[in-house]
């Protein structure tokens, strides 16, 4: 029954006789299941084949209403929710601000306060929703389901977020870093055959990270914190601090926040005219300064010095990893096409074979289309397997 389910849910409308053919099982067989499901809720009637003479044989699908799922994504200055039904399908966002020195405790009622906001605005009863998913950009330890590190939000670091968030709302959450999602979205949405990525994700804070597939999987390590491009040395004096003090590595030297520091320093100087123009707001971002950096020297100077440690990192991982493709996010994506071409330059120039290097479309969606892929079949192989057992 199980297999027939997940049949039905993968290839969309089909008859008895197409399952019976797929299957090799008998058309009793078939259709004895199909009764079950259908009593069930987990399949509906779609119709009937359209075939000009004989019986029109009655089409099935799988009923995506047969439960919701929620995807949470953490940053730095607010937690977003969406809820889609089982089929993936999307319907409704909401988000909360947070501060920046929210507790483990705050934050869960936080999420409880969207799952409710949500399932209020949709008439939905709490218990249908079976599951969650949570993307952190920071380092988490996937075996452990512990968020290691945390830019910006130091009151959640080393807590386990997942059991506060379960108990919370009684429910099983997965929990990963925001890049692995990204790479799994990535691939689902823009790239199904291309089974080796590497996701660069260039948060709008400080932190740097990098989604890997390998072989079409997420690779976590053993530890499960694979990907922590921001903890590369690329300065020799950092072997003389504690990790912690994070002195030297690619997220201190070549971070937004580094960044948008030596930029504002460089505007109070009156060395940067044209960023100058450009800050509205009093709020600075990346964007901006890729503008300026055709008027402004030092501004490119400074802009250049952190897009070559960004191309070192990516160099470094593509000598070990030897992937198809890298793809540029995080506050990257289409217009940041004079960045795209200066990383390929001097990736090019280092790496004897070829690599693509892409920025992403699809933006914060990557993470959200990766979450719930992984959800969807985190849900089917536990929660909906125990309950086709049951019948």
């Amino acid at each position: 029954m199980l297999n027939i389910l997940r049949y039905i849910m993968h290839t969309g409308e089909v008859s008895a006789n197409d399952i019976t053919q797929a299957t090799g099982l008998s058309f009793a067989t078939i259709s004895r299941v199909l009764a079950s499901l259908l009593e069930a809720k987990f399949i509906v009637k779609c119709g009937k084949t359209c075939i000009e003479m004989g019986r029109h044989p009655e089409l099935f699908s799988f009923n995506g209403k047969c439960g919701y799922l929620v995807h949470f994504f953490i940053e730095t200055d607010s937690v977003s929710a969406w809820i889609a039904d089982f089929g993936k399908h999307i319907i409704a966002k909401a988000a909360r601000k947070i501060a920046r020195d929210i507790t483990l405790e705050e934050l869960a009622d936080k999420f409880a306060e969207l799952v409710f906001s949500l399932t209020a605005k949709l008439s939905l009863d709490k218990d249908q929703v079976l599951a969650a998913s949570i993307a952190v950009p920071g380092v988490v330890d996937d075996k452990n389901h512990v968020i290691r590190r945390i830019p910006n939000l130091s009151g959640l670091n080393d807590k386990n977020l997942r059991r506060q968030i379960m108990e919370g709302l009684n429910i099983p959450v997965l929990i990963s870093n925001e890049a692995r999602f990204c790479a799994l979205g990535e691939k689902i949405c823009r790239f199904p055959y291309v089974d080796d990525i590497v996701y660069v994700d260039i948060t709008k804070y400080s932190g740097i990270g990098a989604g890997i597939l390998l072989n079409g999987g997420i690779f976590n390590g053993k530890n499960g914190v694979a990907g922590e491009l921001g903890d590369i040395i690329i300065d020799t004096h950092n072997l003389d601090y504690e990790y912690r003090e994070q002195e030297g590595c690619l997220e201190t030297l070549a971070g937004l926040a580094t960044l948008y520091r030596k930029c504002e320093h460089l505007i109070a100087e009156g060395k940067a005219p044209a960023l100058g123009r450009e800050l509205k707001n009093g709020l600075l971002d990346f964007d901006m300064i890729e503008r300026a950096i055709s008027e402004d020297r030092a501004v490119e100077a400074v802009y250049d010095e952190t897009v070559r440690m960004w191309s070192i990192a990516i160099i470094n991982i593509i000598s070990i990893l030897n992937p198809e493709l890298v793809i540029l996010g995080g506050v990257l994506d289409g217009r940041n096409r004079k960045t795209l071409e200066r990383i390929d330059h001097y990736v090019k120039k280092a790496i004897y074979h070829d690599v693509h290097i892409r920025l992403t479309t699809l933006g914060e969606k990557a993470q959200l289309f990766g979450g719930l892929d992984m959800l969807t079949s985190y849900t089917f192989d536990t929660i909906i397997t125990e309950k086709i057992i049951q019948i």
